[in-house]
C-alpha cells in the first residue's frame, strides 16, 4: 500500500479511537490522565453499600449501620462519619498490617448552629471510598477493583474498554506514578460522581469513589 494512503487512513482513524475519552498530559510534571464518562446501573453499590440508600439516611442511622460515631468539626464546619475497614482482604505483609481503606461520609459546610446541636438528624451530602493496594498483591486480589466496577457498569463495549484499560495499565501493567485514570459517572441527583485510580510513591495502587449531591465535596479531598 502506498505510504501516503497509509498515512491518510491512520489520521482518519484517530478521532474514532479517542471517542468517549479524553487524554491530557501536563508538560510540567509529565502526568498522563485518561478520562472516561459512562452511565452506570441505576443502583450503584460499592463493597455492600448502596450509594442512594446511605445518602438517604440520617447520621444517627448511619452510626448504627457502620458502628461509627458522628463527629462535628466546628472549625471546618463539617459533620462527618469516618469508618476504617478493609474493602479487600489483603495479604498480611510487613507493609500491609494497617488498615488501608476508609469511608468518609460528610455534610458541609454547616450553615447554622442548629445543625451542630442535633447532627444526628442531618442527611449527609457526600460519601468517599478510599482504597489502597500494594502492587505486590496477587493479581486476583487487585482485580477486586475490576469486579466491583463491573457489577455497577452496563454490559457493553464502552464499559469493557474502561475495565480493560484499568486492568492493563494499573493491575497488570508496569508501575508508573505519572499514570492516572478517571471515570465520571452520569448519575441523576449527583453533581459529583466518579472513580479514580493512580499509583503512589510507595509502590501502591490508590483508588477512590466519590459521590456528592452538592456541586463539590466539602472539604476538598
Amino acid at each position: 500500500m502506498h505510504r501516503r494512503t497509509i498515512y491518510f487512513i491512520i489520521n482518519a482513524m484517530v478521532p474514532f479511537l479517542l471517542l468517549g475519552t479524553a487524554s491530557c498530559q501536563r508538560p510540567d510534571d509529565k502526568i498522563s490522565e485518561m478520562v472516561y464518562a459512562i452511565k452506570p446501573n441505576s443502583k450503584f453499590r460499592i463493597y455492600g453499600i448502596e450509594i442512594d440508600k446511605i445518602l438517604s439516611k440520617r447520621f444517627s442511622e448511619i452510626e448504627q449501620d457502620l458502628d461509627a460515631k458522628t463527629v462535628i468539626d466546628k472549625k471546618a464546619s463539617v459533620i462527618s462519619i469516618t469508618k476504617e475497614r478493609n474493602f479487600v482482604l489483603k495479604i498480611r505483609g510487613q507493609i500491609l498490617n494497617a488498615v488501608k481503606d476508609r469511608i468518609d461520609i460528610s455534610y458541609g459546610p454547616v450553615e447554622g448552629l442548629s445543625l451542630n446541636k442535633n447532627p444526628g438528624s442531618v442527611l449527609p451530602r457526600s460519601i468517599v471510598f478510599h482504597g489502597v493496594l500494594a502492587i505486590s498483591e496477587p493479581v486476583g486480589t487487585k482485580q477486586t477493583i475490576i469486579r466491583e466496577l463491573e457489577e455497577n457498569l452496563p454490559h457493553n463495549g464502552a464499559a469493557k474498554d474502561i475495565l480493560d484499560k484499568i486492568n492493563h495499565d494499573f493491575l497488570l501493567g508496569n508501575y508508573s506514578k505519572s499514570r492516572r485514570l478517571k471515570v465520571n459517572f452520569e448519575m441523576p441527583g449527583y453533581t459529583v460522581a466518579y472513580f479514580y485510580i493512580t499509583f503512589s510513591d510507595n509502590l501502591e495502587i490508590i483508588y477512590r469513589y466519590v459521590f456528592s449531591r452538592s456541586t463539590e465535596v466539602y472539604p476538598d479531598i
